[in-house]
C-alpha cells in the first residue's frame, strides 16, 4: 500500500503547488540528471540530492528515494521527483504523512513497529535519540491506545504525527524538505553555469563545510587537466591519468578500483562532478564517509558485504600498499618521485608554449 504504488501527484498538481519553486525544482533535476537520461538511479539521488547532509546514513536516503519512486524499478522519472518535493515542502498535512509512513516502512507491510521505528530514529539521529527522556516519551506517546499493541498503520499515524518543527518523528525530513528549494548564490550560479552546469557546488560546499570558491577551484583544475589531454578538450578524466598520479602513492591495481568505485560510469571516466566530489571526500570528509567509501573500494561484487576472499584481498592490497609506501618514502624513493615530478613540470612547461 501506499505511495510506492502510485505517483503522488500529476505534473499540473506539483507546479500547482510548488508555484514558482517548480522552475527552481526542475532547475534542480536539468543539473542533477545529464540531458541523455531520463531517470535518476539511487546513488545519484544519494549524492546530489541529500547528499549535502554529512550524517544522514545511506539507508536513510535510500528510504526517502523508495518513498519518491513510483516504478519500483530503483529510478526516479522527473514526475516521481517533482511530485516527491511538491509533497514534503508545500503538501498538506494528510500527504506529508502518508509519504513519511512509506518513507520509515521499509519492509512494505502497512504498519510501523515501534521498535523499528525507534531504531530507524536512532539512526537518523546518530543514537542520541535513546539518551533523550523527551524523545522516547513522545514515541511512547505516539503508539498510546493504538489498535494493536506496538503497532501503527498509516491512518493512525496521520491523525497523530505532529510536523511542528520540533516533534523527531518529523523534525529531521521538514529540514531536508528545506534544503530541496533552497536556491545558490547568484555569483555561484554564474561561476558554476560558466565551468560546469551539473556540478552542484552549493550542496558539496554544505557537505564539506567548505567555501563555494574551494568547490569551484576543483572545477577549474579539473577542465584544465583534461584539456591537455592529446592537446584537445576532453569532458572525462581517464583511468590512465589517474593511474599516473595515484600509482606515486598506491599499487596499480589498487588505484585502478579506487577509480572504478569513485565514478558513475568508470568506462567513461570521472566527470567533473565525480573528480571534484571524490576529491572532496578524500581530503575533507568525515571518517564515517571515507570508511563507507573505502568500503565500496574492496566490496568487488558490490553486495553490501565483505566476503571471506574479499578481505583476504583486502589485507593482500594493504599490506601491498605499505610497502610500496615506505619505499616511495624511501631516499630512492624520494629521487624517483622528485625526477617524476622534473618531468611533468617538463612536459607543463611544453604545453603551456
Amino acid at each position: 500500500m501506499g505511495l510506492s504504488s502510485s505517483r503522488h501527484m500529476t505534473l499540473k498538481e506539483s507546479q500547482s503547488i510548488l508555484g514558482p519553486d517548480y522552475a527552481a525544482t526542475a532547475e534542480g533535476w536539468r543539473r542533477i540528471v545529464p540531458p541523455s537520461k531520463t531517470t535518476m538511479d539511487l546513488k545519484t539521488f544519494q549524492r546530489y540530492v541529500v547528499g549535502s547532509y554529512e550524517t544522514m546514513p545511506p539507508p536513510i536516503a535510500s528510504c526517502i528515494f523508495n518513498g519518491f519512486s513510483s516504478s519500483g524499478r530503483g529510478d526516479l522519472d522527473f514526475q516521481d521527483f517533482v511530485g516527491g518535493v511538491a509533497v514534503l515542502t508545500r503538501g498538506n498535512h494528510e500527504q506529508r504523512a502518508r509519504l513519511l509512513f512509506n518513507i520509515y516502512d521499509t519492509r512494505n507491510v502497512g504498519y510501523l513497529d515501534k521498535d523499528r521505528l525507534g531504531r530507524f530514529l536512532s539512526v537518523v539521529y546518530d543514537d542520541k535519540i535513546r539518551e533523550n527522556p523527551g524523545a522516547m516519551r513522545m514515541l511512547a506517546k505516539l503508539y498510546s491506545g493504538v489498535a494493536r499493541h506496538g503497532e501503527l498503520d498509516v491512518d493512525e499515524f496521520v491523525a497523530r504525527v505532529v510536523f511542528d518543527g520540533r516533534n523527531l518523528v518529523t523534525k529531521w525530513i521538514q529540514l531536508v524538505a528545506a534544503a530541496f528549494l533552497e536556491r545558490p548564490h547568484p555569483h555561484v550560479s554564474a561561476l558554476e553555469s560558466f565551468y560546469n552546469p551539473s556540478l552542484d557546488v552549493q550542496s558539496l560546499a554544505r557537505q564539506y563545510d567548505a567555501r563555494p570558491e574551494q568547490v569551484m577551484v576543483l572545477g577549474q583544475r579539473f577542465h584544465a587537466m583534461v584539456r591537455g589531454v592529446e592537446g584537445r578538450a576532453a569532458k572525462t578524466f581517464s583511468e590512465s591519468q589517474w593511474t599516473a598520479v595515484a600509482s606515486k602513492w598506491v599499487p596499480e591495481d589498487l588505484s585502478q578500483r579506487i577509480f572504478e568505485s569513485g565514478a558513475d560510469t568508470p568506462q567513461r571516466g570521472w566527470t567533473v562532478c565525480d573528480f571534484t566530489y571524490n576529491l572532496m571526500l578524500f581530503v575533507r570528509g568525515s571518517a564515517k564517509f571515507r570508511m563507507q567509501f573505502v568500503f565500496s573500494v574492496f566490496d568487488l561484487d558490490q553486495d553490501g558485504r565483505l566476503s571471506e576472499a574479499e578481505i583476504e584481498q583486502m589485507v593482500v592490497w594493504m599490506a601491498r600498499h605499505h610497502e610500496y609506501r615506505s619505499y616511495r618514502l624511501s631516499r630512492e624513493g624520494a629521487l624517483e618521485v622528485a625526477e617524476a615530478a622534473k618531468a611533468a613540470a617538463r612536459e607543463a612547461a611544453a604545453l603551456q608554449r
